[in-house]
């Protein structure tokens, strides 16, 4: 998958974290980056809570359960 092609997708379907597209060798080497496609999905403490090399079809059902499961569960409202 494309820089382009994933930058549509985030046009279309817009996220409440932050997403970073491409990067360099340094940031290559701190998050052991060994082949390209990678994706990481990385928790509000700096920790990769998944990690996928190759190309990775996100708007699938099995996908988007996993992510919706790494949100906080929702406070009672008071």
């Amino acid at each position: 998958m494309r820089v382009e092609q994933v930058a549509r997708f985030f046009a279309t379907v817009p996220v409440q974290f932050p997403v970073l597209l491409g990067g360099d060798a340094a940031m290559m080497n701190e998050w052991s980056v060994q082949a390209l496609p990678t994706s990481l999905v990385i928790d509000p403490h700096g920790r990769v809570r998944y990690r996928v090399i190759g190309a990775y079809h996100w708007d699938q059902p099995a996908a988007l359960e996993a992510l919706l499961a790494l949100q906080p569960a929702a406070q009672p409202v008071r």
